[in-house]
């Protein structure tokens, strides 16, 4: 007796017999002549069994391999990967889940050049949230926006910032009375 995808699970029991045991648990034992066959027990999958639970697990396994592929990179400059004192790490305090504080990711900057607004960078794609918590830029001026959110309450500011090299740049947000707020720890790598 099969069951059906996503349908409760049923009892099954086939007896040759009145003596026949039936093992509740991942495998109920069956009586089928003088043969004994294992089969598994429905209800330990939740009403999945065979290929359809593989099918579920190659859904969910390939989704979270293909989001792998739209992660933003760390390094945010042209060339090669220059040394810690070379460059300024940005990172945004992402807390623990369920938290009172405010979570913060990078959604982009501006580099603020002598003559007007410089290279401009937006992370993520709509309807998919890719916002890195760390990304390392060559030492200047910049404005920087950050994604500030916890539960259903979320705040876009923004926060200008004259990063020096060989520095780590600690973003925190903060809310009050509805202003979001960057603070900003930095410290030498």
């Amino acid at each position: 007796m099969k069951h059906r995808a996503f349908a409760p699970p049923r009892k099954c029991q086939f007896n040759a017999d009145a003596n026949t045991p039936i093992v509740p648990g991942f495998f109920s034992v069956l009586a089928v002549s003088s043969n004994i066959t294992l089969k598994r027990d429905a209800s330990f999958y939740g009403g999945f069994e065979g290929q359809s639970m593989k099918n579920v697990i190659a859904i969910i396994a390939t989704s979270m391999l293909c989001s792998c592929g739209f992660m933003t990179p760390a390094k945010q400059y042209q060339g090669d990967s220059l040394g810690a004192a070379d460059i300024a790490v940005i990172q945004s305090v992402v807390g623990t889940p369920f938290a009172d504080d405010y979570h913060a990711t990078i959604i982009g900057y501006t580099k603020i050049e002598p003559n007007g607004s410089g290279e401009q960078k937006e992370f993520g794609l709509p309807g998919f949230t890719d916002y890195p918590s760390e990304i390392h830029v060559l030492p200047g001026e910049y404005e920087i926006q950050v994604y500030c959110f916890k539960g259903f309450s979320s705040h876009r500011p923004r926060k200008t910032l004259i990063l020096q090299a060989g520095q780590t740049y600690l973003l925190k947000c903060d809310v009050l009375n509805d202003q979001a707020f960057i603070g900003v720890n930095s410290q030498p790598k």
